[in-house]
């Protein structure tokens, strides 16, 4: 993120009269100081100060040997509960993880953000642009400085990736996961391996989608944005989308002339046009989608499941009375409802679902003979392994209806797989 730093003529009266009430409410420096060859930095703390000096050492040297067409500037970091410029309390940036005051010549990082380093590295490369790229339009600086922030921080790039490249498919209207399970036969109760896929659809639960051609117009970054979170996220992600497909194909330098020199006079339609070839994008949200998900590979996946953790139910393996009880009474305390599955009894005869309010209600001898007797109607051997799961309310139920022959009579047959839905 960064704050405006061009101002119109008619701006300029304003800002001088108000610059003597603002200068009154300018957040206060951090109280611990420490200086690098890179430049100041400061904290709440000196060991904290030190840390981010030395990440300022190793990252601005980086940022400048990646970025074409950069300059050096005189930097000061400031780390702080929340960033800011001002004290007025919330603001304009108060989501946000970094900033680059330019109008300053100062980075502003929040304490915990979730990766300081690369939040650090992005600020860093808003802050090394040269005036060449000043004509890149809407959102996509913000796509560029996440681009370098990957290159110099790969342990943490998969997350940002996964983060920006879903926010990209939501704003065209969400994204499909076809998830696939396998279980070795190590593991597997019939002793051999199995797969089972799950096809998931993640949306941001807005009623509407974004045109992806307002990311050549909405300049998603600036501190002054009216933009809500969310879409804000779309606009990062949809930059990124943009920016890393450009540069896979023709490099920073080939972005770069596109938005410099005299092809940066061209008429907006005409760059757009030259930046769409570029990326092998179109002016359809749903090209922009499936771009998004072709880019996500098993590490964004990952990360994915991360970030939204609802739609993977909590489930562990149980193997004795005794743990099983306390499993049950330890998952109660995160879910509505609890669930005892046996991996050997067809559909419902096999679930026992207990509320999490009863759960509490019960004490432990009176939740541990309810068990006994699920598992003892089932005919449960006293070997093996029982699941303990988060059960999960839904409306809709798939049948499939499968036939399992003998070994020698060949392979399963599939007669059908139906969907289901629940009432009462």
């Amino acid at each position: 993120m960064r704050t405006p730093s061009l101002l119109r003529p008619g701006q300029l009266l304003l800002i001088v009269a108000l610059a003597a009430g603002l200068h009154a409410c300018l957040a206060a420096p951090p109280a611990q100081r420490v200086s690098s060859p890179a430049g100041v930095v400061r904290a709440d703390t000196r060991l904290r100060a030190a840390e981010v000096a030395a990440l300022l050492s190793e990252l601005k040297p980086a940022v400048l040997g990646a970025l074409p067409h950069s300059v050096s500037r005189s930097t000061e970091v400031w780390v702080q509960p929340e960033p800011r410029l001002y004290t007025f309390p919330g603001g304009l940036h108060a989501d946000a993880e970094g900033l680059w005051a330019g109008r300053q010549g100062r980075i502003h990082l929040r304490a915990d953000a979730d990766d300081l380093k690369r939040t650090l590295a992005h600020e860093l490369v808003h802050a090394s642009l040269d005036e060449s790229w000043e004509d890149l339009p809407g959102s996509l600086e913000e796509g560029l400085c996440d681009l370098i922030s990957t290159r110099l921080c790969p342990e943490s790039a998969p997350r940002l990736r996964a983060g920006r490249l879903s926010g990209a498919a939501f704003a065209c209207g969400g994204l499909d996961l076809s998830l696939t399970v396998t279980v070795p036969a190590s593991a597997h109760p019939l002793g051999f391996e199995a797969s089972y896929t799950a096809s998931i659809q993640l949306s941001n639960g807005q009623p509407r989608t974004t045109d992806p051609m307002e990311v050549f117009e909405t300049h998603a970054g600036l501190s002054s944005s009216s933009l809500g979170p969310w879409r804000k996220r779309e606009f990062y992600g949809l930059s990124f989308l943009l920016v890393s497909r450009i540069a896979e194909r023709v490099g920073l330098e080939g972005l770069h002339g596109l938005c410099s020199g005299d092809l940066a006079a061209q008429a907006g339609d005409l760059r757009r046009a030259a930046l769409l070839e570029l990326a092998a994008l179109d002016c359809e949200r749903e090209t922009w989608r499936r771009a998004a998900a072709r880019e996500l590979g098993p590490a964004e996946l990952r990360e994915i499941a991360r970030m939204y953790p609802d739609f993977i139910l909590d489930t562990c393996i149980e193997t004795t009375l005794e743990d099983l009880t306390a499993r049950v009474v330890r998952m109660s305390g995160h879910h509505m409802k609890v669930g005892v599955k046996r991996t050997r009894c067809a559909s419902a005869m096999g679930n026992l679902v207990i509320d999490s309010d009863a759960i509490r209600r019960m004490g432990p001898l009176e939740l541990r003979g309810v068990i006994d007797r699920f598992l003892t109607r089932t005919q449960w051997d006293g070997e093996e392994d029982v699941l303990v799961v988060h059960w999960a309310d839904t409306d809709l139920s798939p049948s499939t209806q499968l036939w399992i022959p003998p070994l020698d009579d060949g392979p399963p047959i599939v007669d059908g797989v139906y969907e289901q839905i629940l009432e009462g």
